[in-house]
C-alpha cells in the first residue's frame, strides 16, 4: 500500500511543478509580446529670470559726443558757501589771437595765466577793489578759491600778467556770498534766542582745483594805494 502512497505523491509533485512551469511561461510569453512603454521626452525649462534681458537705447544714443570746448568766450562766477566760490571759463581761439596781437608775441607767449578775484563790496570801480592774484596752469578752464568772506560782492577776471599790466581777457559778472550768521534786521515777534546766538569764524583754506596749493590769508588782498 506504500508504495502506490509514494508513487501518488510523486506523481502529483511532478503536475504541481509542471503546472507552475507553464503559468510561467505563459506569463513571460504575454510580456515579451506587449508593446513597450512610450519613453517620455524630458525637455530643459528655464525660468524668465534666466533669460538675458535686452538692453534699452539709451535716449541720446543717436546724438553726437558732447565736445569739451566750443570755442566761444563765456565766463562764470558761482557762490558754493558763504567762504567758497566756484569759477569756470572758456577763452575762446579769436580773443586770445586778437590779444596776442597787441603784444610782443614772445612776451604774450610766455606771461603767467592768472585770475583775478576782485571785492566789490565797498566799490564797484576795479581800479580801486582789493583783489586776490591766483596764478593758474594755461590749460586750466575752473578753479575753485576758498578763503572768501560771507556777504561780500565780487568779481573775477581771467587774463595774462605782463610786466607792467595785467590784461583781462573775460571778466566775470558780480555775485554775492550768502551770509554765514543771522541776518540783522530782527523781527519783533521772533526774537532770538540768547542761548543760540553765535557767529561762524570764516575759514581759511586752500585754493585750486584740487585744493592742493598753499593755504591763502587776508594778506593776499592787495589793495590800490
Amino acid at each position: 500500500m506504500l508504495p502506490w502512497l509514494n508513487i501518488g505523491l510523486f506523481a502529483l509533485a511532478l503536475l504541481m511543478i509542471a503546472i507552475t512551469f507553464t503559468l510561467v511561461y505563459s506569463w513571460f510569453q504575454r510580456q515579451s509580446r506587449r508593446s513597450p512603454l512610450p519613453v517620455k521626452k524630458i525637455y530643459e525649462e528655464y525660468a524668465g529670470e534666466l533669460s538675458p534681458l535686452p538692453i534699452p537705447k539709451r535716449f541720446d544714443a543717436d546724438l553726437p559726443p558732447l565736445q569739451h570746448r566750443v570755442d566761444e568766450d563765456t565766463i562764470s562766477l558761482l557762490p558754493r558757501s558763504p567762504y567758497s566760490l566756484y569759477t569756470y571759463w572758456e577763452i575762446s581761439g579769436e580773443r586770445e589771437a586778437a590779444a596776442a596781437s597787441v603784444y610782443h608775441p614772445e612776451e604774450w607767449r610766455t606771461a603767467p595765466r592768472q585770475i583775478r578775484l576782485y571785492d566789490i563790496t565797498e566799490t564797484a570801480e576795479l581800479e580801486e577793489a582789493p583783489f586776490l592774484e591766483i596764478n593758474i596752469p594755461d590749460h586750466a578752464d575752473h578753479w575753485f578759491i576758498q578763503g572768501v568772506l560771507p556777504a561780500h560782492r565780487y568779481r573775477l577776471a581771467v587774463g595774462r600778467l605782463l610786466p607792467d599790466r595785467f590784461v583781462i581777457l573775460l571778466l566775470s559778472d558780480a555775485i554775492e556770498t550768502p551770509a554765514a550768521s543771522p541776518s540783522p534786521v530782527i523781527d519783533p515777534n521772533w526774537p532770538p534766542i540768547p542761548e543760540l546766538a553765535g557767529q561762524a569764524v570764516p575759514l581759511v583754506m586752500a585754493t585750486s582745483p584740487v585744493g592742493a596749493h598753499p593755504c591763502q590769508s587776508t594778506d593776499d588782498w592787495r589793495h590800490r594805494p
